[in-house]
């Protein structure tokens, strides 16, 4: 299987962006509630396929960040259903990854 490249131009702007958001809830942690650290870290997840979003194609990370969007309430609900959640994600990621090499 060939690797999949984005050759997609991101404006400088829009990286500075993501970092500062990136960086902004890093010190947000401090002050936060425990359960805001792996919301942000999804947030950044979304913002991502935003970035990319025109620019390539990647239905997959579209179709994940929909699902995060659709489940981010559900840490305020359901901590262990939050926390599955966020595992599956992390599985989904790796087999794609690891079908797409």
């Amino acid at each position: 299987m060939s690797k999949k490249t984005c050759t997609a131009e991101i404006p400088v702007t829009s990286l500075e962006e993501m970092a500062l958001f990136l960086l902004a809830s890093a010190e947000g942690l401090f002050q936060e509630p425990q359960e805001y650290g792996p919301l942000r870290l999804l947030q950044g997840v979304t913002r991502i396929s935003r970035l990319l979003e025109g620019r390539t194609s990647h239905s997959f990370l579209e179709a994940k960040a929909k699902e995060i969007d659709e489940n981010m309430e559900s840490v305020m609900e359901d901590e262990d259903a939050f926390r599955r959640f966020v595992s599956g994600l992390v599985l989904d990621f790796t087999t794609h990854m690891i079908q797409h090499k």
